[in-house]
């Protein structure tokens, strides 16, 4: 809250059934740069997972562990899946 009592922060709530309606030109450029960006990078990790799926990139590794490949297929499918739900 600032000093006259006012919320610091805004929501942006963004359904994409209803697109932008109600917001400012601004919020709708931030939810639409947003958006973006997220298919982007949902459409990468499925490719990256895919070819390590399909066994033409070695399974990756954090902290010297590597995911097997069933909890790989998991992923694969969510990634995925937000990717083609555009």
């Amino acid at each position: 809250m600032d000093e006259n009592g006012q919320p610091k922060e805004s929501q942006l709530s963004y359904k994409s059934k209803d697109g932008f309606v109600g917001c400012s030109a601004q919020a709708a450029r931030i939810l639409s740069d947003v958006k973006t960006y997220q298919d982007k990078y949902n459409s990468d990790k499925c490719t990256e997972i895919t070819e390590i799926v399909e066994g033409e990139r070695p399974m990756l590794e954090m902290d010297g562990k590597r995911p097997t490949m069933n909890n790989a297929r998991i992923y694969q499918k969510q990634v995925c899946d937000a990717a083609s739900d555009k």
